[in-house]
């Protein structure tokens, strides 16, 4: 089976892999010069289950409101007449209860701690490095009053099984050196000594060398235009 791949990001780069292993004719298409030069080129590559937080969560209103009214947000809102956006505007509301919240956070930490079990699997496997650094990541809360607020959400992944320490400022000086002198700014944290980061970049132009020699075809500087299909089915892509 001839199997086409649209887009060579970290993603489209992975699939090809795993399908031109399972024996697939694979061709990937490309409309930049080379793999990974949109998104992945600068993705901040952290391998972070402790990211799972939805956000969707019963204060995501407020925060969203107030970010209307600041010049650097952390997310930003803008408002639109498009009937889809308020579709999902709806969707994402019915989404902010704290039930749904626990359920949607869990499902995207077990995807998560999934993926990172597969990342380091295939870097074992295809003996590919990406400047990883398995040092575990601090995540530093400004006041105490922060850290209570937040500490809930942490300790929720930690019940299914991240694995997590909370600390104090002290010993989060401790785990990073570089903060010693930034002590009396720090509220709390935890640290995930199983987390990690990368360079999502270099992984994928080392990855899509390795599928090239296992026989998957690269086709750059082509943009799909249309997708032909034939009673539900993909036919073909110009």
């Amino acid at each position: 089976m001839s199997v086409v791949v649209m887009g060579g990001g970290l993603i489209g780069v992975a699939t090809a892999y795993y399908l031109v292993k399972a024996g697939r004719e694979v061709t990937v298409l490309e409309r930049n010069a080379g793999m990974g030069e949109e998104t992945s080129f600068q993705n901040g590559a952290l391998l972070a289950p402790g990211h799972s937080h939805s956000w969707a969560a019963p204060g995501a209103v407020a925060t969203l409101f107030k970010s209307l009214f600041q010049k650097d947000p952390a997310l930003k809102f803008r408002l639109s007449a498009d009937p889809q956006f308020w579709r999902w505007a709806v969707k994402f509301l019915k989404n902010c209860s704290a039930e749904r919240y626990r359920a949607n956070t869990l499902r995207t930490f077990r995807c998560m701690h999934a993926g990172l079990e597969e990342l380091r699997a295939l870097s074992a496997e295809t003996g590919i490095a990406y400047d990883g650094n398995d040092a575990g990541i601090l995540y530093l809360f400004r006041s105490e009053r922060s850290f209570e607020a937040h500490a809930g959400d942490w300790t929720l992944l930690a019940e299914y099984g991240l694995e997590l320490e909370e600390a104090d400022a002290a010993r989060c000086a401790e785990i990073e050196p570089a903060l010693a002198s930034a002590c009396d700014r720090i509220g709390g944290g935890f640290f995930s000594p199983d987390e990690a980061a990368g360079d999502a970049f270099l992984f994928t132009q080392r990855l899509a060398e390795h599928c090239a020699r296992l026989g998957v075809r690269f086709r750059y500087g082509t943009t799909v235009e249309a997708i032909e299909t034939d009673t539900g089915r993909v036919r073909a892509v110009a």
